[in-house]
């Protein structure tokens, strides 16, 4: 027993990082706890594996494919409650613009917290973590996505030749912003799904992400060209194309939690029970003890 113990302690001999706060944990016991803040050292040992993986961590990221899958369905009943009911009923227009923009308010709210809750960084890595890795990227851009939206809609309601060369000059910067911010967003989807173990979510990812590039570099150059020609029809058509495209993979990108909620489900629940086994399974084999001798003291008595 003594010898398994020296075999299990020397794993921690090379480069083993504490799952919750990422300090080196290398030289000490594998069966103690971290001295940074107490995780246990056995769940470094087993890497990435996300079962072994900082719990609370585990549980921030499925709340937030949690607030992403409800902030589909929301879109969903907003959609068909507000276009189709409402007219039904002849409520007046300026009650169904004001119905709706709350609505779709709280749909964007539900996305945006849960994307924020998925970018949430590894405890193990964060800070090894490269300055401009996939995570970083999409999650500060999309920090400013609120600040451009309000920024266009200022644009769009001041007329005059002012208002039309800030939109042509602020208009390629924030469309090619918000490409990078939705290629690093699915790259990294891909790699949460990856270590998650969803492979269709993986597949489904890289797809939806290489398409929307695909289209994105399409609808550019379309946009562009209409832009010299005065219009054309040729160059229009290509737009729209592609703009329908960039519209339709972006949505299914943003759809990519829902595939991982289960699995990060899954994986928190497990992380809770690999965490707290070993004093959960002390605590009963005490309690187990203390009903022997009980009952032993008793039939004595007896």
């Amino acid at each position: 027993m003594k010898s398994d113990r020296s075999g299990y302690s020397a794993l921690c001999s090379s480069a083993l990082l504490c799952q919750r706060c990422g300090y080196d944990l290398r030289g000490l016991d594998a069966a103690g706890r971290c001295p940074e803040c107490n995780a246990p050292i056995s769940a470094a040992l087993h890497g990435e594996q996300v079962e072994f993986a900082d719990p609370q961590w585990l549980q921030r990221l499925a709340k937030g494919s949690r607030c992403v899958k409800t902030g589909g369905w929301s879109l969903a009943l907003v959609c068909g409650t507000w276009l189709v009911p409402l007219k039904w009923l002849d409520v007046p227009s300026p009650l169904r613009i004001a119905l709706g923009a709350v609505a779709v308010a709280s749909v964007v709210f539900f996305l945006c917290l849960g994307i924020w809750y998925l970018g949430e960084p590894d405890p193990r890595t964060k800070d090894r973590e490269p300055t401009l890795s996939h995570r970083r990227l999409f999650r500060s851009m999309f920090a400013a996505v609120p600040l451009t939206l309000v920024m266009s809609l200022v644009l769009l309601r001041t007329a005059g030749p002012a208002a039309f060369c800030v939109t042509q000059l602020l208009g390629a910067p924030i469309g090619l912003v918000g490409m990078v911010m939705i290629w690093a967003y699915g790259t990294y989807m891909q790699w949460l799904a990856t270590r998650v173990g969803v492979s269709l979510a993986v597949t489904r990812a890289r797809d939806y992400r290489n398409a929307y590039t695909f289209s994105w570099l399409l609808f550019a150059p379309a946009v562009f060209a209409s832009w010299l020609t005065g219009g054309h029809p040729i160059c229009l058509c290509g737009a729209f194309i592609a703009g329908i495209g960039m519209l339709a993979f972006g949505v299914l990108l943003l759809s990519l939690p829902t595939y991982i909620a289960d699995g990060l489900q899954r994986a928190s629940a497990a992380a809770i029970w690999n965490w707290s086994a070993p004093d959960d399974k002390a605590a009963e084999a005490e309690r187990m003890r203390n009903v022997t001798a009980e009952n032993s003291s008793g039939g004595d008595c007896h």
